[in-house]
């Protein structure tokens, strides 16, 4: 099975962007409901990234515009659409659409009550009209490289809302629902001649102009922009095939490398779904510095924002998906500490699990002890997210004092939330740092609370900065301390796992396993950015040098071992960018959800933008991580530019991506910042 789709990056002549909506061909398989969140710091300078892990989802993707929210939501709600998984979402929409009469295609046209576009279907393909804006789709060829033919028109066949168009073995085809317009292809066999990647050429019309954006396609047409790219391709036996995108003059060219595999192949695009906004934002907010997902909500911190006259207090946005669809949009919910101050910098670090959403603010003084640090939580209401909130509880640390920076990193699974101070000093060890586990009490979280347990690590020194870097999923803990000494080595970093044992937490505990790297060396920083899913977990080392690239970084992953974590273990995965380069920061910010990693290089230059950053999704083959790969999928922003450090947090949960680049200029306000969030049929 293949799936195209095109995604909204901007607003248009109409006012509103377009919006992807329509199937999932994945089944969601139940994954872990946990929600990791770990920060990082480049040396010298600012704020740990923030990555969450959640629960397993799958993409809804397809045409249709989400500015016409109102409709679509309506019969989403009324069909209850809205409540169900993203893996059921499209299936549903186009059985509905089966059985709707309003979504049925008569005389090869339809309408779409909910989206309110019109569609035409002819021997040629699709095309979608939206008030005197046309955009036309279709298959013209398919082969290898050597042997690419045209397949020229075929007779479109009408089964009530789908219609299909067959080309040997080869089918393209059509789905009209609730959700949109979903657009899929069936690939069975292995074309018979020729030599040289796979292509599937794919005609686009109606007045656009196609440009390369990084690894993504963007089409503008009459001040409406969508973004096409991002694909993850799989054969019969899950295994990831390498694929591109390549632009020629009349559409675009799907590329595969599809050499020992076996068919049917599936490929699936990544799109970039939404952006994310304050609508309160403001020049040098650095929002997008911390990023979380859990299922369809998101968090963002703007840990720079102003609140009336006390500068840098800082504040957190919470987004919740419509029941049409992410779009481009502002904040749900803005989240505040009922105690804030000016430099407190709320929002450095952000964590959600469910309905639970933890906020950091290292820089907050608790009585007279200056940039002691705070924690908050907030619990979702019954009658949903407010338009403002303060938190429910405040989390301390039993032995806190000055310059502890307590919620420079936090993370939160379920009933558990990890707490990181990274400057705490131990003894006559300063900054040696410690990081604070919390359990919810029967009764809920109470409106303050300290510890159940701390965390030590059992090799620990002076400016370990260890709680730098936090992440939970269940009943695993990961907690990282980039300034380690490893032997002689300064700074090579190490990362810690925690398991809670049979009888419970602990008042105090040290840690199950010491990770470490195979080619760890002094200056690394592992341990800069932590994550953590089920049993396996993600350690970056920023600095790390390749040959002879300086600060290129890496990233590494863990399996636990069907014995358990041993006491000290090395990576099973070394990970990379394919389009590395020195001073990347690779690894600078992780993500894991079941089988999906993201990983952030947020110096990395984009063409001669320098530090515009990027991001890489990498995908568990069916037999196993490999050694060393390198990245399954690249991720862009389509608006991206110098210095923007997309990649500066990444999170992700099932399917649902999410990227900060905080450093992003948003008309006249420079270092504003902006998330984007992405989303994908195939993961998990």
């Amino acid at each position: 099975m293949e799936r195209n789709c095109f995604g909204p990056t901007g607003r248009g002549g109409l006012g509103q962007p377009l919006l992807l909506a329509g199937a999932a061909a994945l089944a969601g398989a139940a994954g872990p409901a946990t929600a990791g969140q770990a920060g990082r710091r480049r040396a010298g300078r600012g704020w740990w990234a923030a990555v969450a892990a959640g629960m397993v989802l799958a993409l809804v993707v397809g045409l249709g515009v989400p500015g016409r929210d109102r409709a679509a939501r309506g019969v989403a709600a009324e069909r209850g659409l809205a409540g169900l998984p993203a893996a059921a979402r499209g299936p549903v929409s186009a059985a509905l659409g089966r059985d709707l009469s309003g979504y049925r295609v008569a005389g090869l046209s339809a309408g779409n009550p909910a989206q309110r576009f019109g569609v035409s279907f002819s021997p040629a393909g699709a095309s979608v009209l939206d008030r005197g804006v046309k955009l036309s789709v279709g298959l013209s060829g398919f082969g290898y490289e050597s042997a690419l033919r045209e397949l020229g028109s075929a007779a479109p066949r009408v089964s009530a809302n789908r219609v299909s168009y067959r080309f040997g073995s080869l089918t393209e085809w059509y789905a009209n629902g609730p959700l949109g317009l979903e657009q899929g292809f069936a690939l069975a066999a292995r074309p018979a001649a020729g030599s040289g990647p796979l292509l599937l050429s794919l005609r686009i019309s109606g007045g656009w102009a196609a440009r390369m954006d990084g690894g993504s396609v963007l089409l503008s047409g009459r001040g409406v922009s969508l973004s096409y790219g991002g694909l993850v391709v799989t054969d019969a036996r899950g295994r990831v095939l390498r694929s591109a995108l390549r632009l020629v003059k009349r559409g675009v060219l799907i590329e595969v490398d599809d050499r020992g595999a076996a068919y049917p192949l599936r490929i699936d695009p990544f799109i970039q779904q939404a952006r994310l906004y304050s609508s309160n934002g403001a020049a040098e907010d650095a929002f997008g510095v911390s990023v979380a997902v859990s299922g369809n909500t998101v968090v963002v911190g703007a840990p720079n924002h102003s609140v009336g006259t006390s500068t840098q207090q800082g504040e957190a946005y919470v987004f919740v998906e419509p029941a049409s669809g992410w779009a481009n949009t502002n904040q749900t919910t803005k989240l505040y500490a009922s105690n804030g101050a000016a430099i407190d910098h709320f929002g450095a670090a952000v964590a959600v699990s469910g309905n639970t959403v933890v906020v950091g603010a290292y820089d907050h003084s608790v009585g007279k002890s200056a940039n002691q640090g705070e924690a908050y939580v907030y619990v979702k209401p019954a009658a949903g997210w407010p338009a403002s909130m303060t938190e429910t509880g405040k989390l301390y640390s039993s032995n806190g004092a000055a310059g502890d920076v307590f919620g420079y990193a936090v993370a939160v699974s379920g009933n558990t939330v990890v707490v990181g101070a990274a400057a705490h000093s131990v003894g006559t060890s300063t900054q040696q740092g410690e990081a604070y586990l919390y359990v919810k009490p029967a009764a809920g979280w109470p409106a303050s609370m300290t510890q159940t347990t701390k965390l030590y690590p059992s090799n620990s020194g002076k400016m370990e900065v260890f709680g730098g870097a936090v992440a939970v999923s269940g009943n695993t803990v990961v907690v990282g301390a980039p300034r380690h000494w490893v032997g002689t080595s300064p700074y090579q970093g190490e990362a810690y796992v925690y398991v809670k044992p049979a009888a419970g937490w602990p008042a105090s505990t040290t840690q199950t396993a010491k990770l470490y790297s195979s080619n760890g060396a002094a200056g690394d920083y592992f341990g800069a950015a932590v994550a953590v899913s089920g049993n396996t977990v993600v350690v970056g080392a920023p600095h790390h040098a390749l040959g002879t690239s300086n600060e290129q970084g890496e990233a590494y992953v863990y399996v636990e071992p069907a014995a358990g974590w041993p006491a000290s273990v090395n990576q099973t995965t070394r990970l990379y960018a394919s389009n590395g380069a020195g001073d990347d920061e690779f690894g600078g910010a992780v993500a894991v959800s079941g089988n999906t990693v993201v990983v952030g290089a947020y110096d990395h230059s984009v063409g001669t933008s320098t530090n515009q950053g990027e991001a890489y999704v990498y995908v568990k083959p069916a037999a196993g991580w490999p050694a060393r790969p390198t990245e399954t999928t690249k991720l862009y922003a389509s608006n991206g530019g110098e210095g923007d450090q997309f990649g500066y947090a990444v999170a992700v949960s099932g399917n649902t991506a999410v990227v900060g680049a905080y450093g992003h200029t948003i008309g006249t306000h420079t270092g504003q910042g902006e998330a984007y969030l992405y989303v994908n049929s195939k993961l998990n």
